[in-house]
C-alpha cells in the first residue's frame, strides 16, 4: 500500500496546506454554521483510486476491491451510521444530485458511502442505515479497515479524527470519479451547490 500512496504525494504535498474546517456531527455552532464551497476548479488531474487495493465489504456482506466500480460513475462519500447530522445532511445532497441526473445516465451513477467507523459499521449496520436512509438500489456502503478507510481519505483529501467516544469529527466531501476511478469533480460542505458534480458527471 506504500507504493500505490506514494504515487500521490505530490498530489498530497500540495494538500497538506489546505486547511479545511472539521464538522463534527453534533448541532454544535460550528455544525450549525453551514460552510460551502465547490472545490472542482482544485481538482487536479490524479492517479486512479483503483489503485488502492485494500478489500471492502458491502453492506450485503460482498467482499470487493475499489475496482469493482469500474465502468460506472461513483459519486462517493465518506461517513458514519452513528454520526446524528453532518451525515444525514450529507446523505439528503447526494439524493438531491441524483435527482437531477439525466434519465440517460442515471443507470452508469452508483451513490458509494465509506463508513469511517470499522469497529461499529459491520455489514449488517450498514444494512440498517440504507434502511433508515432509505437510499435505492444504485447506492453501495463499504466497510473497510482501518487501514484502507485511511489511505482513502487521504486521496480523496477528506480529514477526519476519531473522538474519545467513538464518533468522528470530519469534512464533508462528495468527490466524483469518472469509469477508471479518476477523481473530476469534488464539492465541500453541507447543502454545497451541486453544479460541480453534475458537470462532471454530464461532461464525461
Amino acid at each position: 500500500m506504500r507504493k500505490i500512496i506514494s504515487s500521490y504525494a505530490p498530489v498530497l504535498l500540495g494538500i497538506t496546506f489546505l486547511l479545511i474546517s472539521l464538522a463534527g456531527c453534533t448541532e454544535s455552532h460550528s455544525t450549525v454554521s453551514i460552510a460551502k464551497k465547490s472545490v472542482d476548479d482544485s481538482v487536479s488531474e490524479k492517479p486512479s483510486v483503483y489503485l488502492i487495493e485494500s478489500l471492502w465489504q458491502k453492506q450485503t456482506g460482498e467482499t470487493i476491491k475499489l475496482d469493482a466500480f469500474k465502468g460506472k460513475i461513483p459519486v462517493v462519500s465518506m461517513i458514519f451510521t452513528r454520526c446524528a447530522y453532518a451525515c444525514p445532511r450529507t446523505i439528503a445532497d447526494l439524493k438531491n444530485i441524483e435527482k437531477q441526473l439525466p434519465a440517460g445516465i442515471k443507470n452508469d451513477v452508483v451513490f458509494v458511502l465509506i463508513s469511517f467507523d470499522d469497529q461499529h459499521d459491520s455489514p449488517a449496520q450498514l444494512r440498517k442505515f440504507a434502511t433508515k436512509m432509505q437510499t435505492g438500489k444504485n447506492w453501495v456502503l463499504l466497510h473497510g479497515d482501518e487501514e484502507g478507510i485511511r489511505d482513502l481519505a487521504m486521496v480523496l483529501n477528506v480529514k477526519y479524527k476519531k473522538q474519545p467516544d467513538g464518533s468522528f469529527t470530519h469534512s464533508n466531501m462528495i468527490t466524483m470519479l469518472d469509469r477508471n476511478g479518476v477523481i473530476k469533480a469534488q464539492s465541500e460542505g453541507l447543502g454545497a451547490d451541486p453544479a460541480p458534480i453534475l458537470n462532471g458527471i454530464n461532461n464525461l
